[in-house]
């Protein structure tokens, strides 16, 4: 669970992570994996340890090298790894009726936020 790069809007999709300019790596890139889906940002990641197996860093550092395009580090091929290849990403539940729980900004200064990432 994590929560989306895109979120309130959902307007950014997963191709937005990575550069374009380098057409040879975009093209392979979009035409292996399905890049017009919501992704996860990475500030923030709750998971069950069993999705992490013996060779996800390996695989992790694979496309990191395969794909060396990813406009905001890590969070490009992480959310590419866990929307595409091991499809678990889930929007984490942002707030109930009292308590704003995690966003990356504050979105209206009278809500009670549990944390902020700025």
């Amino acid at each position: 669970m994590a929560h989306s790069d895109a979120y309130p809007s959902y307007e950014w999709k997963l191709h937005n992570q990575f550069c374009k300019k380098n057409t040879e790596y975009f093209t392979k890139l979009s035409n292996t994996y399905n890049l017009h889906i919501d992704y996860c940002q990475t500030t923030i990641m709750l998971y069950d340890t069993k999705i992490i197996a013996n060779d996800t860093y390996q695989n992790l550092y694979n496309l990191t090298i395969e794909y060396p395009i990813s406009i905001t580090n890590d969070q490009g091929i992480i959310a590419l790894y866990f929307t595409n290849l091991k499809p678990v990403f889930e929007q984490i539940k942002t707030h109930d009726e009292n308590t704003h729980f995690y966003d990356y900004l504050s979105r209206n200064y009278s809500n009670k936020y549990i944390m902020l990432k700025c």
